[in-house]
């Protein structure tokens, strides 16, 4: 899988199958397994593998394969098969097995510490701490702001979960930079093309960004920081691109978290869009 090799070559296969039979106990002599009938009776008797063409064979599905592989991470964690998954967080291709690996781990703390480490590199690397300290420091003033009495919004407003209000201030700071190059665009065709794809790369980053706030607060409502002094709001210039794909690899985090046994599940959701730790 990590290769990419999707299609495999029947005598490779051959040779594969042969090698493992002669190491389970008891087993014939090398020369004595027949490589090639126990293939064909996998294909014909349990449907996991297929022939393609002619002497390539492939997973009948790619999910066995992903899961295999995430089986192999599992089984070699305390191999350092974990570090070597968290290279792959930013290829969309391991997805499914990152789902996976995290589900079948006894206990994922080590799997999500190293994702956090790797969502904190990333943002040092691509000009995002200046947004997220802004999107924190702003959280903090809401909080205070809304635990006086007289300046509630409602009644849950000093409840809200800290991760959904960064969620949230960061999809408001998102629309402002949306807004503004809708203008651009009714001013001047010129820059249609660029503008158009880095509206896109917004597009995505708010989505993500309303997602994270309503995974972890069903109650926020946007309404909520409309009104709210934002003095820095633009703050994403060229990295619209980087904190998208930022913000998608915090939700694949989180996704992952949903099917994962972890010690303190809320101490992991409280470190999403913080500043980058030193």
């Amino acid at each position: 899988f990590r290769q990419g090799d999707y299609f495999i070559p029947q005598q490779r296969l051959e040779k594969l199958i042969v090698d493992y039979l002669a190491r389970v106990p008891e087993a014939p002599d090398e020369v004595d397994i027949d490589g090639e009938a126990v293939l064909k009776a996998i294909a014909a008797q349990h449907g996991l593998l297929v022939e393609r063409s002619r002497r390539i064979y492939s997973f009948s599905h790619l999910t066995f394969q992903e899961y295999f592989t995430a089986k192999y991470i599992v089984d070699n964690e305390a191999r350092g098969a974990v570090d070597e998954l968290m290279q792959h967080v930013f290829d969309s291709r391991w997805r499914e097995v990152l789902f996976l690996a995290a589900s079948q781990l006894d206990n994922a703390d080590d799997f999500f510490k190293r994702f956090l480490i790797l969502l904190d590199n990333y943002a040092l690397n691509n000009r995002l701490t200046e947004l997220l300290v802004w999107s924190n420091n702003l959280q903090h003033q809401w909080g205070s702001v809304f635990a006086e009495p007289t300046n509630r919004i409602d009644s849950q407003s000093a409840n809200y979960h800290p991760t959904a209000m960064r969620a949230l201030l960061l999809f408001e700071a998102i629309n402002h930079d949306i807004a503004r190059l809708l203008d651009l665009e009714r001013q001047s065709d010129f820059h249609y093309i660029s503008d158009f794809t880095r509206k896109l790369a917004l597009e995505q980053a708010r989505d993500c960004t309303l997602y994270l706030a309503h995974t972890f607060d069903q109650n926020i409502d946007p309404v909520c920081i409309q009104n709210f002094d934002n003095e820095s709001l633009s703050l994403l210039g060229s990295s619209c691109y980087d904190l998208a794909n930022y913000l998608q690899k915090v939700c694949l985090l989180v996704d992952c978290l949903n099917l994962a046994i972890v010690t303190n599940r809320r101490a992991i959701e409280d470190r999403l869009l913080l500043p980058p730790q030193p």
